[in-house]
Order: C-alpha cells, then sequence, then structure tokens
C-alpha cells in the first residue's frame, strides 16, 4: 500500500512539474514579463487588459531576435521570455499559416496562432493567443475572428520589425 501511495505520489509531482513547465514556471534564460522593457510586451500588456470576459489566458509574440538564429518568444503575460518556439510557432510565421485549435491535453483551452505582421501588413512573427472557458460546440471562428481583431490592433503600433524590440515604459 505504501509503494502505491508513493507512486502516485511521484506521478502527481511530475504531472506538476509539466504543468508548471508548460504553463509559465520559469526556467534557466528566461525573463520575467515585468522585466520585458520593450514594444512587443508593452503591445501583449494593452491586449490582456482590454481581453473580452477575461477569457483571453495566454498571449505571446514570437520572432527571431536580431543577430540571433532561432525563433522564440519576445513578449508573453507568462514569465517565459525567451522560450524556445515549437514547430508550430515557427511554421506560423515561416509558412504564413493561421493554426486554430483545441488543446487535446486541454478540452477547456483554444488556440489560435496568426501571424504576427508590422502596419504594412509584412510577417514579423507570430502571435498566440489561448483562450481558456472553452465549450465544445462553440464556434471556432469567434476565436479566429478575436484573435485576428487583436493581432491587426497590434500592427497599428509596429511600424516595422525593429521596432518590436525597441524599449519602452510598460
Amino acid at each position: 500500500m505504501k509503494i502505491r501511495n508513493t507512486g502516485l505520489a511521484l506521478i502527481a509531482l511530475a504531472l506538476g512539474l509539466a504543468s508548471n513547465a508548460l504553463w509559465g514556471a520559469e526556467q534557466p534564460g528566461w525573463i520575467n514579463a515585468a522585466d520585458n522593457k520593450i514594444l512587443a510586451q508593452k503591445l501583449v500588456n494593452q491586449q490582456m487588459a482590454k481581453s473580452k470576459n477575461g477569457d483571453l489566458y495566454i498571449l505571446g509574440l514570437h520572432a527571431t531576435v536580431p543577430g540571433e538564429k532561432a525563433q522564440k518568444m519576445i513578449a508573453c503575460n507568462l514569465d517565459r521570455i525567451n522560450k524556445p518556439d515549437s514547430p508550430d510557432d515557427i511554421m506560423c510565421t515561416e509558412k504564413h499559416m493561421t493554426l486554430v485549435f483545441q488543446k487535446l491535453a486541454d478540452p477547456v483551452i483554444f488556440e489560435v496562432l496568426v501571424p504576427l505582421q508590422d502596419v504594412a501588413g509584412n510577417t514579423i512573427g507570430c502571435c498566440v493567443f489561448v483562450f481558456k472557458d472553452f465549450k465544445t460546440g462553440s464556434d471556432e471562428s469567434d476565436y479566429y475572428m478575436r484573435a485576428v481583431v487583436m493581432r491587426d490592433e497590434m500592427a497599428k503600433s509596429i511600424p516595422n520589425f525593429a521596432a518590436i524590440f525597441q524599449p519602452t515604459q510598460l
């Protein structure tokens, strides 16, 4: 009996650690959002403050920092700035693709990835919108349209790629 409880405790600990890594626990090299004083972070903060119904759970902007080779998270409402990008994030940017999906592991989570654009419509990265409280049967196009509207609103403040890295007051 004691072995079974220990095994369950280890499984629970492993699941908790995996959840922390997935949803924002700080990792070596990651930067806290409050310390990320660039335009991209300011835009994330503004959109999170305007979130309809408070159901926008995570907003992350992804791009390749000038002088670096790999795309990564450059701004987010969670403390995971500098997190390496997933293949989906990279595909969104490089292939100018939109991805819309319900998380199988957590069916109340709905994600929309759209290319991050500047004011001229040039793709400069990827926007990841994570909505919570998704209900099966909801109209996925509503989430997509909300993400596009937020992305387009941010684009009005981005004159070019270099601007998203410019220092600013949050």
